[in-house]
Formats: C-alpha cells, sequence, structure tokens
C-alpha cells in the first residue's frame, strides 16, 4: 500500500496519473506545506508540526524521535541519512 503525498502548490492534473489512481485507490493527500509530490509506504514516518510560533527548537521537538530512528538504523543494519530537509533510512 503506498500513500501520494502532496505540496501545496502541486496540480493534481500535471503531478498524477488520476484515472490510475482512482482505479488504484491510492490515497492522496495535500500537505499544509510546499515542496515536491512523494509517494510513501507504511513503514514511513511523517511529522509535521504547524504553528504561528515556535518557543521550541526542532532539536527539542524531534531530537528523541531522530535518535530513536538511529537506533532503529543501527539495530536494522541500515543507514540513517539526510536528504535535502528529510531523514531517510537506507
Amino acid at each position: 500500500m503506498c500513500i501520494i503525498i502532496m505540496g501545496m502548490g502541486g496540480k493534481l492534473s500535471q503531478l498524477l496519473n488520476i484515472p490510475l489512481v482512482q482505479k488504484d485507490n491510492i490515497t492522496t493527500i495535500r500537505r499544509f506545506s510546499g515542496g515536491g509530490t512523494v509517494v510513501v509506504d507504511t513503514s514511513s514516518l511523517w511529522i509535521c508540526v504547524h504553528g504561528k510560533s515556535c518557543k521550541w527548537s526542532v532539536d527539542y521537538v524531534f531530537g528523541n524521535v531522530f535518535e530513536r530512528c538511529k537506533l532503529d538504523a543501527i539495530q536494522r543494519k541500515r543507514r540513517l541519512l539526510q536528504q535535502e530537509n528529510d531523514y531517510v533510512l537506507r
């Protein structure tokens, strides 16, 4: 199973084969932030924080999640890489 996540400015008709997405019953959502369209599967973890201001640093909010992901990567003998603004297990 996969899910298509589109950025705020993405145009459905330009980015998706709509008849095929409907035929295969693929869930498609639009996130509130910009950025490209991505396809994720059920092993993905997405975290998104929205607000007018943030009193906490990114490390404070996400540090524990990142540390758990690093431990998981080590246990699974995989690598945790940073690609652009994302972290990816390989």
